[in-house]
């Protein structure tokens, strides 16, 4: 097989790049790196073989190319190969670099995006059994809320996200305070 250059994957990443604000249309921006990108790492046979074959990059040089982290592309990755779990969109492995795929606005909504973003966060997150988060006693539907909105103000706007996360974690560290303080009014006869 003849070898091809990833000149095409170059021009995605730059027009990755190119676009300030992705919040507004994360399904084009999937696109972009599902067909530019090789899934997993290169050294495994079947990404050189892409590589080599059909000018698709790693995501360490997209993420590069582009100007954002390697997250924020496997994030992308990880959120497209669930909608093609669900049927959809096409494999990543089936885009060549390039190729347009016409998005349907009443199926591939910002909603749906996000909605995805949720169920990997679920699986990445799964919650402990009984529904209660072990650690001191913080409920696990509480905590998930909050990672899943973490995870997708990540992937729209980092600087937000970490404001967020600071408000979330100094959130936490108020309740769990409070539940030293009543412990230790509870348990105050025992100590004496």
């Amino acid at each position: 097989m003849a070898e091809l250059t990833d000149e095409v994957a170059r021009k995605d990443a730059l027009l990755y790049k190119a676009i300030e604000d992705w919040s507004k249309d994360p399904w084009r921006a999937g696109l972009l790196v599902a067909r530019s990108c090789v899934v997993g790492k290169a050294t495994d046979k079947q990404n050189l073989m892409q590589i080599q074959t059909r000018g698709k990059l790693t995501p360490e040089a997209f993420a590069e190319i582009s100007g954002v982290s390697h997250d924020t592309i496997s994030r992308y990755q990880r959120r497209w190969g669930l909608a093609v779990s669900k049927g959809l969109v096409l494999n990543a492995l089936i885009l060549k670099p390039g190729q347009e795929v016409e998005f349907d606005p009443n199926v591939h909504t910002i909603e749906c995006w996000i909605e995805l973003g949720k169920a990997l966060s679920q699986k990445a997150h799964p919650a402990p059994s009984g529904g209660i988060w072990l650690s001191y006693g913080v409920p696990t539907e509480e905590l998930r809320k909050a990672l899943d909105g973490l995870e997708t103000a990540f992937d729209y706007d980092k600087e937000l996200a970490i404001v967020a996360l600071l408000e979330a974690l100094n959130a936490l560290k108020e309740k769990l305070d409070a539940e030293v303080t009543e412990f230790e009014k509870r348990t105050e006869h025992i100590r004496k």
